[in-house]
């Protein structure tokens, strides 16, 4: 089979997954309602497509390529970032005052998972060169294998946020625990676009970081992601 196909077939399986996991949340804290499913149809839709902007921005790409299935892979950074914003728009607008901060901790790990596979079928997201025994061969060397290290980091950090759901804010320790391992993993991956140290991506992973704690500390009645 095409890898391309079993790429998407595996982005397409993480999508599932993560709203399957949104909703049986969602149902499990009594916040199953219709509002709640348009809330998750418009942060699904609002990341993809802000993570494909942000991918085609950064690549300095035609804009027009990213609704293009076969043009690359996703920017997850840019579709966290968008998606939580949109998301907490449409909330102000549909009166919305439940903070969904928990599905999406679960939800997003998740569907990442899956999500990284479908990026090694994809060609994406690769590494840089290495001579390590468990280095893979891709794009003509052998090279840090970062589509497996990013998939085995969500599903870490979906083991922790699974256990500490109904425990801990889950929602800020999600957004620490990502940017902390994708701030580390950066340093793997192969650098799209000029890096003096660390690259757009680990600045912002600084900044996701900051809000986690923020979030984590702030007291409980008035944080978003609580």
């Amino acid at each position: 089979m095409n890898p391309v196909v079993v790429g998407s077939i595996f982005n397409a399986l993480g999508y599932a997954v993560g709203a399957f996991l949104y909703w049986h949340e969602a149902k499990r804290r009594k916040l199953a309602t219709d509002g709640m499913s348009r809330i998750v149809m418009i942060g699904a839709v609002a990341g993809v497509l802000l993570a494909r902007l942000v991918e085609r921005i950064a690549e300095g790409g035609h804009l027009v390529t990213m609704l293009d299935p076969s043009s690359g892979g996703r920017t997850i950074l840019g579709g966290v970032i968008g998606g939580w914003i949109v998301v907490e728009i449409s909330k102000r607008k549909m009166g919305i005052r439940t903070s969904t901060g928990p599905l999406w901790a679960v939800s997003l790990p998740a569907g990442e998972f899956f999500g990284r596979i479908g990026c090694w079928f994809n060609g994406c997201c690769f590494g840089k060169v290495c001579t390590l025994p468990w280095a893979v061969s891709s794009h003509d060397a052998m090279r840090h294998p970062t589509q497996f290290y990013l998939a085995a980091s969500a599903a870490l950090i979906f083991g922790v946020v699974w256990w500490g759901r109904d425990r801990v804010r889950v929602f800020p320790l999600y957004l620490v625990l990502w940017s902390t391992s994708r701030f580390i993993i950066e340093f793997y991956r192969e650098a799209v676009g000029p890096s003096n140290g660390v690259n757009t991506a680990q600045i912002a992973c600084l900044g996701l970081f900051a809000v986690g704690i923020f979030l984590f500390v702030k007291p409980k009645g008035e944080a978003k992601g609580d």
